[in-house]
């Protein structure tokens, strides 16, 4: 009884206004558009205060090489 009330409080045209899959698609679609943006030939940075440019050590960057490529 109080399920049938809820969906009649919030149906528009025979359809419920909140759903359940709307935003798991438009969280897919935004991380599928950042990932292009990030591996794309145009990337953009928004804000940078949180990046730190700094030189490593030859040994670090041959880790760091091994790690992203395995």
């Amino acid at each position: 009884m109080l399920l049938n009330e809820f969906v009649q409080q919030h149906r528009v045209d025979r359809l419920i206004a909140h759903g359940i899959d709307v935003p798991l698609l438009i969280t897919g679609n935004q991380v599928g558009v950042d990932l292009f943006n990030l591996l794309g030939h145009k990337s953009e940075l928004r804000d940078a205060n949180g990046i730190q440019a700094s030189f490593l050590p030859e040994p670090q960057l041959r880790l760091i090489f091994y790690i992203q490529w395995n």
